[in-house]
């Protein structure tokens, strides 16, 4: 039985606000979505400018085959409400129609922080690629992986 594709949502806050929205994360690896870049305006305007850019690709079978299993891992157990910022969210597609697994905030510390943030430095690779066409460098903060909850703030 093939998987519901996996919808996530990133938001990575630094100088430069990037935001991923992953439409589509099939079974094979294979993605597609939107990766933007959001700035604030000159001092004379209000509000955020930006831009954005479709994305696709493939991650690697290992990489596919890691973030199904801690999908997995979050699917097994209800995922807690937050009152927090939600800075990312996970869900079973399709878009249209989504089943939200977890909201993550910046202070989530729990196991489904620890293996929500591991799916995001998976995909970090593959998506940060695209910030130098969305006219900022690759300067991006760093996501610290770790295999206890001692370290996921």
């Amino acid at each position: 039985m093939e998987l519901r594709p996996l919808v996530i949502r990133w938001h990575e806050s630094d100088l430069h606000r990037y935001h991923w929205f992953i439409r589509g994360l099939r079974s094979d690896g294979s993605y597609y979505g939107e990766v933007r870049s959001t700035f604030d305006k000159p001092r004379d305007s209000d509000g955020l400018s930006g831009i954005a850019r479709s994305v696709e690709g493939k991650l690697s079978t290992d990489d596919i085959k890691r973030v199904l299993d801690l999908a997995a891992r979050i699917r097994e157990q209800p995922s807690p409400d937050t009152d927090l910022p939600v800075v990312g969210v996970l869900a079973d597609g399709p878009v249209g129609d989504p089943t939200v697994l977890y909201r993550h905030s910046d202070s989530a510390a729990s196991e489904f922080a620890m293996y929500f943030v591991e799916i995001i430095a998976i995909l970090r690779p593959h998506l940060a690629y695209h910030y130098p066409s969305l006219g900022q460098s690759l300067s991006y903060p760093t996501v610290t992986v770790c295999r206890s909850l001692e370290c996921v703030r």
